[in-house]
């Protein structure tokens, strides 16, 4: 029997992408798909455009009308609803190659063990005058530049538009990634039901977060004993557009801060299933990070600590050119990308600014509420 997947896409405003969300979905080469729209309290016609598109679909199909606040109440509406072996998650105004879905389930099912893939994705960012965008070093969302990598190309299938590749690559430990903030957007996954109903049960996308619930939510699954798989050639596309409603983007350095330092709290308190691999000290260290904004430091203040591990100087001058304030996990990717040598230390840079903030030379934003 062909394993069935459920697509589940939660939509609030989203007509004008929603079609070429759900032709992406469409032009899967699995054959056997469910496609689930939770059409959540938009303004425009986006449930009278995913009927229209769905019309063509040759599997299942269902658009869902729910009154329930927000993207993860709309996630969880959906799954309610769906049937599928395995469950793609996949916002209104992204898309997925041809092979994805198939590359990943062919994978999952010859490999027993595992539990969710993951593969390899594309960062469009389309920017309105390309051309001033480039003089001016392409003013891109800061988090967009911090997750590297640091090579914008422009997108050959639309003119206005950059696009970097994030290759992932097989981890032995995806916990440490996840922890270590190194994001892959929902629709790069593939989840096995097994995985997927745990997760529903203990409300890994929560009602509560607003920002980064994908991160929590496979978060929440490599912490439980949950076994990723890479899956070559499995691509996604994550988009970026001007006016986009996307709430990473939007959300102020307060906002991410108070929800990362919520997120933080129910990871520390959600009992572990018994076949979860032990915690080690980098795991604990990441799982208790300093959540608080914090202001950069300013170059004097780093030349003693340069004087006392001279080994971190590179890191202490990156820091130096660093002037937004921002959570010590921001910063950290921030140093890391400008400094290729530094890429792959993510864990060992965090530490260091730590130590930072414990010798007095970071200082706490005001803003005590985040």
């Amino acid at each position: 029997m062909t394993p069935l997947v459920s697509v589940i896409i939660p939509c609030r405003n989203g007509a004008e992408t929603l079609s070429e969300t759900l032709a992406s979905v469409m032009d899967q080469r699995w054959p056997a798909i469910e496609i689930i729209v939770v059409e959540n309290r938009s303004i425009d016609d986006s449930a009278a455009v995913a009927r229209a598109s769905l019309a063509r679909h040759r599997g299942p199909w269902q658009v869902v009308e729910t009154d329930a606040s927000g993207i993860n109440a709309a996630r969880e509406a959906g799954y309610a609803l769906s049937c599928g072996d395995y469950v793609q998650w996949l916002d209104a105004d992204d898309t997925i190659d041809p092979h994805k879905i198939e590359r990943q389930l062919l994978a999952l099912e010859a490999s027993p063990g595992h539990d969710v893939a993951h593969g390899d994705w594309v960062w469009e960012i389309t920017v309105p005058d390309l051309r001033a965008a480039a003089g001016a070093r392409l003013n891109f969302p800061v988090y967009a530049i911090a997750y590297g990598p640091r090579e914008w190309r422009r997108c050959p299938r639309r003119a206005d538009t950059v696009a970097a590749t994030f290759r992932t690559g097989p981890t032995n430990d995806y916990l440490l990634r996840l922890l270590a903030d190194w994001w892959a957007p929902p629709h790069a996954y593939l989840t096995r039901r097994r995985a997927a109903d745990w997760l529903q049960a203990h409300r890994a996308f929560s009602p509560s977060m607003s920002i980064g619930t994908d991160r929590e939510y496979f978060t929440v699954a490599a912490l439980h004993g949950f076994r990723f798989l890479h899956v070559a050639g499995a691509n996604s596309i994550y988009h970026t557009r001007p006016g986009a409603n996307q709430m990473t983007g939007k959300a102020s350095a307060s906002e991410r801060a108070r929800a990362l330092s919520g997120m933080q709290r129910r990871l520390e308190g959600l009992p572990r299933r018994d076949d979860a691999s032990p915690l080690d000290a980098d795991h604990r260290f990441l799982l208790q990070q300093d959540r608080r904004l914090w202001v950069p430091p300013r170059a004097a203040d780093l030349d003693a600590a340069s004087r006392a591990r001279p080994a971190m100087r590179d890191l202490h001058d990156a820091y130096a050119r660093i002037k937004f304030t921002d959570t010590l996990e921001q910063h950290a990717k921030m140093i890391a990308w400008q400094r290729p040598g530094l890429w792959e230390r993510h864990v060992a840079i965090l530490r260091e600014l730590h130590c930072l903030r414990d010798e007095g030379v970071l200082h706490p934003h005001a803003d005590e509420a985040a």
